[in-house]
């Protein structure tokens, strides 16, 4: 890993913060904002090369930037996000029968799973850095499961394409 990829990897993620608040707020459905940096955590981790280190470095960097610019308890972002990229990465290679194929059946599951890994990670840290009253609307969860898979899939194709050329 050198020094280039490092800073267009923290300059991506810088980015893509500052879009998921303020640009992608736009297009709430319900309240639902997308959560662009968790896909695109979920999305490097997966189509990484096993050997690669970018992908868990990258969670590290979103969870940070998602920490300087929410509210709540410092380090929950960080915590939330590299705990999904790590499973994310170990999961799919154990999944995987070929590094070749990427398909839409391994990366979906996973992709559900650790969005609901998120969602309470973050949850409890909002817990903690508020009054310890945990709140869970399962209406919300679902439409922001819903919404998330959708942005995912359009997205997983995406990557496809251009991992595919590349």
């Amino acid at each position: 890993m050198n020094f280039k990829n490092l800073f267009i990897l923290l300059i991506s993620f810088y980015f893509l913060v500052l879009l998921q608040y303020g640009f992608f707020s736009q297009f709430t459905l319900r309240g639902i904002v997308p959560n662009i940096v968790l896909i695109s955590v979920c999305l490097l981790n997966f189509f990484e090369k096993k050997e690669r280190k970018e992908g868990i470095l990258g969670s590290v960097f979103a969870g940070l930037f998602l920490d300087i610019f929410s509210g709540f308890l410092f380090g929950t972002s960080i915590a939330a996000l590299l705990i999904v990229g790590i499973i994310f990465k170990r999961s799919h290679f154990m999944l995987k029968e070929s590094q070749e194929n990427f398909p839409l059946s391994y990366f979906l599951p996973l992709f559900v799973f650790c969005f609901i890994l998120y969602y309470f990670l973050i949850k409890v840290g909002i817990m903690f850095s508020y009054n310890f009253s945990f709140h869970f609307d399962f209406d919300s969860f679902l439409g922001a499961l819903s919404y998330n898979s959708v942005i995912a899939v359009i997205l997983f194709y995406l990557f496809k394409l251009i991992f595919k050329k590349s």
